[in-house]
Formats: structure tokens, sequence, C-alpha cells
């Protein structure tokens, strides 16, 4: 149990790492402590997921937690689907994994028959099956100026905090949309099971084939609430012009007034592969994250010439998709 009445400082975790002098007594007994429950060696420093989920942790002596406490987890979670598109469009985060998992998931479904008078039914059960999960680690990075590490005020904390989660987020999000399964990445929601590729024609996306997208969720019996457009910048630049009827007499399909497409909302990141337009109901795609910290450690030789530091971060993630079937793209809407 670790017991201390100050606050967590993820500056302090930089500076000892750089070299400077730091007093990273709490700091240091958690990370240890987490390395512990990972059954691993940190390579740095672990810095807690709600370390940097709340600018006011502290462990005092009055009021002890231990550190893997679900609560801390989900302000982790929290964070994550606030700030990121993935958050926004309803994937589901699963912080404090450990060792590989597995998510049950239905592949088919009992029969139905029909019986007559004095008859028998006939016995069908539902096929099971699993989508697995195992750590793959992504490393993060961000620069930081010798001088802003010198500073403590609450901003500085805040912004090194903030560079760190942002760098995590893009880091998960390209990983979902394009990861290749190869060279340590998870693998794309696109090589998930009965994931949908509806044609669209490259350039001119018509109306009738952008409903393609949820048409193919729906032969599918895949169609669920909270289905929601991801797209990129040009995509919706080319349907913010595009025509229900292919002329201006008719609406647009894009509406950026109540920020929807064909009625379902929609966000816009650069994080998915160019061209690219993605539908669904998005709380299929589930983001594991394992442990319950970010392995920190600095790099003060890559721009020692300028007097700059590199914080590096290690973190393990997986991407899994439960029901294929209820997604749809297609990344060649534009050219």
């Amino acid at each position: 149990m670790v017991k201390s009445d100050r606050k967590y400082s993820v500056m302090n975790v930089v500076r000892r790492l750089a070299g400077m002098k730091a007093d990273i007594g709490m700091e240091q007994e958690l990370s240890d402590e987490l390395a512990k429950q990972r059954n691993s060696v940190a390579k740095g420093i672990i810095i807690p997921h709600v370390a940097l989920a709340k600018r006011d942790f502290t462990v005092s002596g009055t009021t002890s937690y231990t550190v893997a406490t679900d609560l801390l987890s989900g302000d982790f979670i929290e964070l994550l689907r606030t700030r990121s598109v993935l958050g926004a469009a309803g994937v589901r985060f699963l912080t404090g994994l450990t060792g590989n998992v597995a998510i049950p998931k239905m592949t088919a479904g009992a029969t139905g028959y029909w019986v007559s008078e004095g008859g028998a039914i006939t016995e069908s059960e539902p096929t099971l099956g699993q989508v697995p999960g195992s750590p793959h680690t992504c490393g993060v990075m961000t620069d930081i100026s010798r001088r802003l590490i010198l500073q403590s005020t609450p901003a500085a904390e805040a912004l090194v905090r903030d560079e760190i989660i942002e760098r995590i987020i893009r880091t998960v999000q390209v990983a979902v949309f394009a990861g290749t399964g190869s060279d340590g990445q998870p693998t794309a929601i696109t090589g998930a099971s009965g994931i949908n590729n509806p044609s669209v024609t490259q350039g001119t996306p018509t109306y009738a084939e952008l409903l393609g997208f949820p048409g193919a969720i729906m032969a599918d019996n895949a169609e669920m609430s909270g289905q929601q457009w991801i797209m990129t910048a040009e995509v919706w630049q080319k349907l913010a012009a595009t025509f229900t009827d292919g002329t201006a007499k008719a609406e647009h399909v894009l509406d950026w007034g109540s920020k929807t497409c064909l009625g379902f909302p929609y966000h816009v990141t650069e994080d998915v592969p160019a061209n690219s337009l993605w539908f669904g109901a998005w709380n299929v795609v589930n983001v594991g994250v394992w442990g319950n910290g970010i392995d920190i450690n600095v790099d003060d030789k890559t721009l020692s010439s300028s007097g700059g530091i590199r914080i590096v971060g290690l973190q393990d993630v997986d991407v899994m998709v439960r029901i294929g079937q209820a997604l749809a793209y297609n990344t060649a809407v534009t050219s």
C-alpha cells in the first residue's frame, strides 16, 4: 500500500528520468507496485492511468488506494472516450487487462421449428465463438523543451499529460482503421469477419451507393441503435456537395448544420485512411488496454543539440470486433 499526502507529479517523473533532481518517492513506489501486478520489469517508470486522467490524484495517509482499483481505470476510459473520435462514436475501451483475453460472441442463433400436434420440437442450440485479444505494444513519443521541464506550474504539468494522452489516442485510432496485423501492430477492423465493403464510384459517390452502407448492414440483420459515420475531411467535403438526386434541386446527403449524413451522426478525423468512409454501430468494436499504467522513459540524446527531451511511452493495446456485420467501409470514396 502506497501512502502520500501530495499530488502525483508526471513532471517530476520526467525530470528524474532526464537526470534532474526530483522527489519521486511516491511515483516510484506506485510504479513498482504496477510492475508486480504485470509480473514484468518496467523499462522506465510506470505512470498509473489515473495519474494521467486526474490532475489532483493523491494517495493520502488517511484515505489510501490500491493501485488497481476499478474506479481508477474507469477514469482513464472516460478520458479516452471524451478525447477521441472512437469514444464519441461509441467504441468500448477495456482497461486493466492482463494476459490474453477472449470476448464471447454468438456466431449463429438457435433454429426455430414448427411442431405438429403431439410432436416433439427438434433440439437446437446457438453456436458460440470467441474474439481473441492479445497485447500489442505501441510506442508514443512527445518532444518537449528543457525550459518546459523546468517549469513547476499546473499548466506545464497538464500540458505534458495531455501530450502523452494525445499521442496514445492518435496511435490507437490509426490502428483501429489501418493496423496491419504485422510488425507488432494489431489488425484493423477491416480484418473482422463479415465486415461489409459496399461499392462506391470513386470521386462521385451517389445517393444510392451511400445507402448501400446501412443497407448492407440491414441485409446481414446486424442493424443496431447508435449507428454513426466516420470520415476524412475530404470525404466530408465531397458528401456535403452531393445531392440525393444528383442535382442541386434536392437535399444534400450530408447536413452540416445538424451534423448528420443520411440522418445518422458523423465524425471527421484524419486518423482514418485517405479517401475512406466508415459506418456502423461502433460499440461492437472493443479496444483492449493492458495494465493500469503507461511505461514512460526519456530520450535525452535525440534532441540534445537543441536541449530538448523526448518522452517515450509504451502501452499494450489490441483491437477486437465482436460483430463485423455491424460495420461497413469503403476506402475509395474520393480520389
